[in-house]
């Protein structure tokens, strides 16, 4: 029998179409609350057995300084108690014999747990233990109410909650996080530094067209002690998970000549920083990007976001030269592409992209970049470019269509810059902002004797 936590995670995973890594986050929310509730029903069961303890005590003595007939009665009642306990034993233990062979007592009684903890008080209770006893910020405090609230509304639909209880229960504040972003200056002088990695200078500097022999990558076991065996060793093996979905073995050859698989490998870490500008995606979404997402005749990029929802991004006529520029440097390197379903961007040995390796990308590419300091992440080129478009007076519906939002709410957060901008240039055009600061002048300006008398 299927219990409700498992049973939500397959209507998520199904029905929802979330990643693999919001189905596990889920899950070890749902199960840190169903042992806080265990824990919480051990902690009242032994308070409750201790106060019944003290109780009999008491009445031990007190029944000791009574009267011998009533000792006598009472060993009378006694005994006849001890009868019916042991006859109300037996037939507990036979109807635990009997859980047993059904095999899902235990189940229900996790699920009948969860079912009595999703109250008002109890979530208040878990939200108080969240931030007091695991020192958790209100952001994660949220998320896991967040999760609870979704699990709630799943068993509405299973018709075993009325109400969602979570809706009564008040979340802590938030404080606001402006997005990072990068200075348009900083993004520019990158591009410029790297360009030549970006136009056919590459294909010169790369050669003819070079054919292997080798196995392929997956099997390909390098010398100990070189550089290929160390950055071998941090790349998962095929089919192994890493944060965002399993590493994929592709089947492709691995560019082991070094003067080749260095220049392959600035090819790539340009248009990963190209892409993610340019187009604002995430990390997960250039993963996944398949040959046959790229649509160069169109000029368009077909992008698999959240909820598995797909959309399209206009592609610039720079970065379309420049993604055809790529996939010419991996012919070059004996990668073959044809294949509509091979990836758009592979490693230097042969295999799908993954979470580590774009981040490490971004950060070796811009780390030496002037003016760009703080946090170097994919995340952050996603905002420079949601906050470039609104300076430049772009639509927030067409920004929201290009980012992949569902809500415009999660788009308005870029206005901040926009605004302050709008601040600025207010203040220096205005008329009437500039008659008022005339006038502040000369009324603080000294008169020098000029109205005595």
């Amino acid at each position: 029998m299927e219990n409700l936590i498992d049973g939500y995670i397959e209507y998520i995973s199904g029905v929802k179409r979330y990643s693999a890594r919001t189905q596990q986050g889920y899950r070890d929310v749902l199960g840190d609350f169903r042992d806080y509730l265990l824990r919480e029903l051990d902690t009242q069961t032994s308070r409750r057995e201790n106060g019944q303890t003290g109780q009999a005590e008491q009445k031990e003595q007190k029944g000791q300084k009574g009267q011998k007939g009533q000792k006598g009665q009472k060993g009378q009642k006694g005994q006849k108690g001890q009868k019916g306990q042991k006859g109300q034993t037996e037939q507990t233990e036979q109807t635990g014999e009997k859980g047993e062979t059904r095999g899902t007592g235990q189940i229900r009684g996790e699920d009948e747990c969860l079912l009595r903890g999703m109250s008002a008080q109890v979530l208040r209770g878990y939200e108080v233990y969240l931030m007091k006893e695991r020192r958790l910020s209100a952001r994660s405090v949220g998320l896991y109410m967040s999760v609870l609230s979704s699990f709630a509304k799943y068993l509405m639909k299973k018709d075993l909650l009325s109400a969602n209880p979570v809706r009564t229960v008040a979340r802590p504040k938030v404080p606001k996080r402006l997005p990072e972003f990068y200075r348009k200056d900083s993004i520019d002088s990158y591009f410029e530094q790297t360009r030549p990695y970006g136009t056919d200078t590459i294909l010169d500097l790369l050669g003819p067209t070079q054919t292997y022999t080798q196995q392929p990558a997956s099997q390909q076991i390098p010398a100990a002690g070189t550089a290929q065996a160390a950055v071998s060793q941090q790349i998962p093996a095929a089919g192994k998970t890493g944060t965002e979905g399993p590493v994929q073995d592709t089947g492709q050859t691995a560019v082991t000549d070094p003067a080749t698989r260095e220049l392959y490998a600035k090819c790539l870490r340009r248009l990963i920083i190209s892409i993610l500008y340019n187009t604002g995606i995430r990390r997960s979404e250039l993963i996944s990007l398949d040959r046959g997402n790229f649509d160069p005749a169109r000029r368009v990029l077909h992008v698999r976001g959240k909820g598995d929802k797909m959309r399209e991004i206009p592609l610039t006529a720079s970065l379309c030269e420049e993604i055809l520029l790529y996939l010419e440097v991996i012919r070059r390197c004996g990668f073959d592409i044809d294949r509509q379903d091979s990836p758009l961007l592979l490693t230097p040995t042969g295999r799908r992209l993954y979470p580590q390796f774009v981040d490490k990308a971004v950060k070796q590419e811009l780390g030496s970049v002037p003016g760009i300091s703080g946090r170097k992440s994919p995340h952050v080129l996603r905002h420079t470019i949601a906050t470039e478009l609104l300076d430049e007076g772009t639509d927030i519906n067409s920004i929201k269509e290009l980012l992949g939002h569902s809500s415009l709410a999660a788009t308005q957060v870029y206005t901040h810059n926009s605004i302050e901008k709008l601040k600025k240039v207010y203040n220096q055009a205005h008329p009437r902002s500039r008659t008022t600061e005339r006038t502040k002048a000369e009324y603080l300006k000294p008169d020098n004797g000029k109205n005595k008398g």
